[in-house]
């Protein structure tokens, strides 16, 4: 067994000089990283590599999407709503060499973005100026004296796009999926119920 496992590292070893072919899509960008050199953005096509010297990714620059599941927000006249929107990205030819060496993980860390963009939105808010913006158009003025309010998905995406620039990613739209108003209740334990007992 043990000189099976030293002929393969031997081989392993030899094979690991000779270029490789990888092919990249057109649906696709790739980023050849070089040791100690800057990395190379790769177009569609046929490419070589040495596994000892370079390594490379591939990504694609079609549409992604994240969607966020309705969460609980206070407005701020102290109402309760239930709110979730959807975050659709792509990444920009150009932007491929900055959203390789900029996160791990892009879809992660939209989703992070994502997860940050709501509290802002609903807690500067009351309901009904909430509930005009997510309407939209005309509506966003109504009762809210005649300066007319950003609708609430436009709000979303410039947002997302400040945030996400900086790793490469252009954000296409961010928008309200679901609204609606929530109750939440208090639970009391048995100590408030029985006036004797504090």
């Amino acid at each position: 067994m043990e000189l099976l496992q030293l002929l393969a590292n031997f081989l392993q070893g030899i094979t690991s000089w000779l270029p490789r072919p990888f092919l990249i899509n057109v649906t696709e960008r790739g980023v050849l990283f070089r040791r100690g050199l800057d990395p190379i953005l790769l177009k569609p096509g046929l490419h070589w590599h040495t596994p000892l010297f370079s390594s490379y990714e591939r990504f694609s620059i079609m549409k992604g999407a994240n969607e966020f599941p309705a969460v609980v927000l206070p407005t701020s006249d102290d109402k309760s709503v239930a709110i979730g929107f959807v975050l659709v990205w792509h990444i920009e030819p150009e932007d491929v060499i900055t959203a390789a060496t900029s996160t791990e993980d892009l879809e992660a860390m939209a989703g992070e973005v994502g997860e940050s963009l709501l509290p802002p939105l609903v807690m500067s808010n009351t309901w009904q100026t909430l509930f005009a913006r997510v309407r939209g158009g005309d509506a966003a003025s109504t009762s809210i004296g005649k300066s007319r309010l950003k609708t609430a998905n436009a709000s979303l995406t410039e947002d997302a796009q400040a945030l996400l620039e900086p790793y490469g990613i252009t954000v296409d739209t961010a928008r309200v999926n679901f609204l609606a108003k929530s109750w939440v209740f208090k639970i009391l334990g048995d100590s408030t119920l029985d006036p004797r007992i504090k």
